[in-house]
Formats: C-alpha cells, sequence, structure tokens
C-alpha cells in the first residue's frame, strides 16, 4: 500500500502506480466490464497517513475506488490535493455488511459507507471481489509447479 499525491500529472507517479496495481483497463475492456470505477462512498476510517492528511480539512471525507488489473486504487481529496492509495490484490481483504465495506491491506483498514441511498454500491463490490478472486486464482503456483 502506498499514498500517492496525484493533484499534478508526473509520469513518474503514473509508472509507479502501473508497476503496483496494473495497468488501467482499456476503454472496450471497461465497456464490456460495465466499468471500473465505483460510486462515492464516505470515507469513516483510514489509516494514519491518510487521517493525517484529511485533518486538514473540515468537510466530509469522500473517496472512488478504480479496479486495476492487479489491484485496486483509493482516490479521495483533502483541501485542493487528490490523492491515491494503490492497493495489490495479493494484499487486499475485502469485506461487506449493510453498513460499510472495510479493507484491509496488510494491517492498514479503511472503512467506506455509501454516500447515498438508491445507488447500487453491491453491484460494484461483487464486480471487485470477482475481479480480486480472478487474480488470486490465476497467480496461484500449481501444486506441480512448486519446489
Amino acid at each position: 500500500m502506498k499514498v500517492f499525491n496525484t493533484t499534478y500529472n508526473n509520469p513518474k507517479t503514473d509508472k509507479e502506480i502501473e508497476t503496483i496495481v496494473g495497468k488501467p483497463f482499456s476503454f472496450i475492456e471497461k465497456i464490456k466490464m460495465g466499468g471500473s470505477g465505483s460510486p462515492r462512498f464516505k470515507l469513516t476510517t483510514s489509516d494514519i497517513k491518510t487521517t493525517q492528511i484529511l485533518s486538514y480539512d473540515n468537510n466530509t471525507n469522500f473517496a472512488t475506488l478504480e479496479i486495476r488489473k492487479a489491484g485496486v486504487i483509493i482516490y479521495f481529496r483533502a483541501i485542493l490535493e487528490s490523492y491515491s492509495i494503490t492497493i495489490p490484490f495479493r494484499s487486499l481483504s475485502i469485506f461487506y455488511s449493510d453498513k460499510a465495506l472495510n479493507i484491509y491491506c496488510n494491517s492498514h483498514k479503511f472503512a467506506l459507507t455509501p454516500s447515498e441511498k438508491g445507488i447500487n454500491y453491491k453491484k460494484f463490490i461483487r464486480k471487485l471481489q470477482e475481479y480480486k478472486t480472478g487474480f488470486t486464482c490465476q497467480n496461484m503456483a500449481h501444486p506441480s509447479q512448486m519446489p
């Protein structure tokens, strides 16, 4: 997990994000999968570094998620800055109840709650779980390939 300030376009940052969570899906792939972004969530709990960044802003903290080929990105804004938290699928754990989406990455926890009623958040969460499961199954070593 890593936090990036993505306010300004920086090719080095873009390259590092791609290294961690993979390249974004192509336009055609996004259409076939029904989109790769989430509806807006309220960011209610976050790790220490993110909480520190958000403490400068007294507004309600919102976040969106983007599914990438090898991970997920959590996007949020604080004051006038944009931030991205990259989480690779290999260290991502997802738990969902009716009240919150809990995302764990190693010892870091992010709790997200739906920001509006009537929007189907479960559809995105199901899609995220499917891509994580598909990635995990695809990258597991076959027992015969173990040393």
